[in-house]
């Protein structure tokens, strides 16, 4: 039926638009799809969209080659590799993979080097002991290690076809912010381990503001699955847990609407904003709110203060961003 239907359609268009048909239909129906797909559009990529434990995994790689050969070698420059080959998808990385990298990072050098002397034997008591010749210093060799500059890393990946050269940039991209696993204590979250983000993410390129001030980058709680910090259950986590004391000023990350104020269950006072691209942004666990649903608010607007309600073991801000109904990693957007 369909394929009749078309060809009737075909055979109704003027033969001089036929081809323009054929050729532009079809690629607006390409684009309809990326924008349904891709948006909301324009994310400036910086931070790997990595759990903790995956991130884990190259923190301990590169302690491992520090142990193997004295060499520093940062973690993030190799995770900044993977967060492009993998396109942010972590789930097959390991620790294996990470350490991988290591001959990249670091350049081994055999060198010649003389022998230590074998020790001299000692005589017996009571026996005169035999005159000794001095030996003949014996030729070693001996393996040392030297840092690469990450510019040298690159071209040496590019060079074995590990990652092309069109990619650089984009692995650059994801140092430009300084990430560093923390501890955090219970004047921060609850206790445990998170990833930090060094450096001002009040983003002055792309479509998203951070939430809160600037200096409060530290990621307590990734988005992704994780442990349960009540239940001990591991289940999915729909946004991430930003460190904030109690009366933290939180702003709105985007132009939108106020659609709900008020008490919702373990999020506690929530505010939800709805905003362009069939995007609603979401804040848990606040104290107090600047706004009242219904409200028109502005990117950086101040909405509310954070707080430590709902199912909360500790003051902090959690911050969700659901496209279509489905959440997605806040992180991806700076």
């Amino acid at each position: 039926m369909w394929v009749a239907a078309g060809r009737i359609a075909l055979s109704l268009l003027p033969k001089d638009k036929l081809l323009q048909f054929l050729i532009f239909v079809p690629l607006a129906i390409v684009l309809l799809f990326g924008l349904l797909v891709a948006a909301p559009a324009g994310i400036y990529k910086h931070v790997p969209l990595a759990e903790e434990a995956q991130y884990q995994f190259y923190v301990n790689a590169a302690a491992q080659m520090k142990n193997e050969t004295g060499v520093d070698v940062e973690w993030q420059k190799i995770i900044a590799i993977d967060a492009v080959l993998l396109q942010q998808d972590f789930t097959s990385t390991s620790q294996q993979r990470a350490y991988g990298y290591k001959w990249a990072f670091v350049r081994e050098e055999t060198i010649t080097v003389t022998c230590p002397p074998s020790p001299t034997p000692t005589p017996k008591p009571g026996k005169p002991g035999k005159p000794v010749a001095t030996p003949t210093p014996q030729q070693c060799t001996k393996t040392v290690y030297y840092p690469r500059s990450y510019e040298e890393t690159l071209q040496i990946l590019i060079s074995n076809r590990t990652i092309s050269a069109n990619q650089v940039e984009d692995i650059k991209d994801y140092n430009k912010f300084m990430i560093s696993m923390s501890d955090f204590d219970d004047e921060d979250h609850t206790g445990g381990s998170g990833i930090n983000i060094g450096g001002d993410l009040v983003v002055k390129i792309g479509i998203y503001g951070w939430a809160l001030p600037a200096a409060n980058t530290k990621v307590t709680s990734s988005f992704g699955m994780r442990i349960h910090p009540i239940t001990g259950v591991k289940t999915g986590h729909k946004g991430v847990d930003l460190a904030a004391n109690i009366g933290t000023e939180v702003y709105a990350i985007a132009d939108g609407t106020v659609i709900h104020t008020g008490y919702l269950g373990t999020g506690g006072e929530t505010v939800h904003i709805q905003q362009e691209n069939k995007v609603v942004s979401k804040y848990l666990h606040l104290s107090r709110y600047a706004v009242q649903s219904g409200a028109k608010v502005k990117k950086g607007d101040l909405i509310a203060y954070s707080g430590n309600t709902g199912g909360s073991t500790g003051p902090h801000l959690h911050l969700q961003i659901d496209f279509n109904g489905v959440p997605i990693n806040p992180l991806r957007f700076y």
